[in-house]
């Protein structure tokens, strides 16, 4: 009877999480990776970015022009939640780093963007190198997003790259780069012959709203996915751009998976990039997935704001 009662635990956990689940992070009140089959706990921490003085709280009001005066550093800082698309979500925060004008020329405090206390992480990273995708065979990468803002200081769109999900650092050592990049929804991977796949498509993104995003390849192609709700609450989207060629190989990067972007200090210029709002449900697979899969996924996403204030006033109406 026992033997019966394990093997029935196992088939039904074996339906419950693919053993080709690399990493999953709901957010649920952590950052840990709760995929049962995975290898590796591939947890988060929060990070967070600081002036060299340690001054986050609005009290720097200048830099040297040549940008020398302060050195920006990080540091593990405690990460802050919101209302998900199932539960919690987690919140990337405020960047707090130089608001760029032109090479090496940051302005004073009024073009700077200092978070506040509670703004959250500016970004999620892994603490060692985790999240490796398959190497020489079939991948899968999604997350839903919610930004504050679209455009301006701070908003999604304000440089040319929002980093998304990334293991991309520098040289032969990335593999993967999933950004919005000029409007485009974008996945940059580096295969194992030190060659680079690009797929793009354009995306319409609104602030304060939710959208899904994946990619998948298989050992022929490489598909982008793209999915929102309109103002009436209709589901819209489905792949976009082309599929590329994708040959079934990624580099195996030993870089920290990073959520919500990240900027390298030695170059703020073209990394001052990060994810400002909610970011839920992120999973990595070692297995392609098709286009049913991303739309029962999508449906997932919350009503927008204006569709529920319309219904809490139908309510309140009711209610009289």
């Amino acid at each position: 009877m026992k033997k019966l009662l394990i093997m029935l635990l196992v088939l039904v956990l074996g339906t419950v999480v693919s053993a080709d689940m690399v990493a999953k992070y709901s957010f649920e009140g952590n950052l840990n990776d709760t995929a049962i089959g995975g290898t590796t706990a591939d947890n988060l921490v929060g990070m967070r970015y600081y002036p060299g003085n340690g001054k986050f709280d609005g009290s720097v009001t200048s830099y040297n022009p040549d940008g020398t005066s302060e050195v920006l550093t990080t540091g593990v800082t405690a990460a802050t939640y919101g209302q998900g698309i199932s539960g919690n979500a987690v919140r990337i925060g405020a960047r707090g780093v130089y608001k760029y004008i032109a090479p090496n020329i940051y302005p004073n405090s009024s073009g700077y963007q200092v978070p506040a206390i509670d703004a959250g992480a500016t970004y999620l990273s892994s603490t060692a190198d985790s999240a490796d995708l398959s190497l020489g065979g079939e991948f899968t990468i999604e997350g839903f997003f919610k930004p504050d803002a679209v455009g301006g200081i701070g908003g999604l769109g304000e440089f040319a790259y929002t980093r998304l999900i990334t293991k991309w650092v520098s040289g032969f050592n990335q593999a993967y780069h999933f950004t919005i990049h000029n409007g485009a929804l974008e996945l940059i991977e580096k295969n194992a012959a030190a060659g680079t796949v690009t797929t793009a498509g354009s995306v319409s993104v609104q602030a304060d709203e939710w959208f899904y995003i994946a990619a998948t390849g298989d050992t022929e192609f490489m598909s982008l996915y793209f999915y929102t709700k309109d103002n009436a609450g209709n589901i819209i989207g489905g792949q976009v751009g082309t599929a590329a060629a994708y040959a079934g190989t990624m580099n195996d990067s030993t870089d920290p998976l990073w959520i919500g972007g990240r900027l390298d200090i030695i170059n703020p210029v073209t990394n001052n990039n990060g994810f400002i709002g909610l970011v839920d449900e992120v999973q990595l697979w070692n297995e392609y997935k098709d286009a049913s899969y991303f739309a029962a996924r999508a449906e997932m996403i919350p009503e927008p704001i204006t569709l529920v204030i319309l219904g809490l006033g139908g309510l309140l109406i009711r209610r009289k």
